[in-house]
């Protein structure tokens, strides 16, 4: 005896569900497409790095974050491009930016100050010098190379 249920009295044939559901996607796929540019253009407050994390300062130009309490300059954003100081550097939020470094892919990136400077690691309890207090997440390494940005307020070690 083949198996039965009981349905409701109008169901919709699984074509049609599929159909429907695919037109959903496609919308919100258009939607995603749409979302506006989230860079942002800045004076360089010093020489900076495309790929390092960046701050807006109190006067309204863009300097590498440091994850120094004292400081106050955790990280906002991330440089796109390599200047010099005074001219326009252009800043990423959300999205992708590449990185320098070599990283594991899916891995957490963060901001950490080691005994080699300021750095970007996947990870800040090994690295970071007797000197830091903080540590920020920045995101998540999608390839070896790049950085999904997922920047989060900095936390104290502990």
């Amino acid at each position: 005896m083949p198996y039965t249920e009981n349905l409701p009295a109008r169901s919709i044939p699984l074509r049609a569900l599929f159909g429907k559901l695919s037109r959903k996607v496609s919308s919100l796929a258009s939607s995603i497409s749409s979302i506006p540019n989230t860079d942002k253009i800045a004076e360089a407050g010093e020489n900076v790095t495309a790929g390092n994390a960046a701050r807006l300062f109190t006067d309204g130009k863009a300097y590498q974050s440091t994850p120094l309490n004292s400081d106050n300059k955790y990280a906002q954003w991330f440089f796109v491009d390599t200047v010099t100081a005074g001219n326009n550097v252009k800043l990423r939020r959300y999205g992708e930016i590449p990185s320098t470094n070599t990283l594991t892919i899916n891995g957490p990136v963060y901001l950490v100050v080691s005994a080699g400077g300021i750095n970007i690691s996947q990870n800040p309890i090994t690295e970071k010098s007797p000197t830091s207090d903080l540590w920020q997440y920045l995101g998540y390494a999608t390839t070896a190379n790049t950085i999904a940005i997922e920047i989060k307020l900095p936390e104290l070690f502990t």
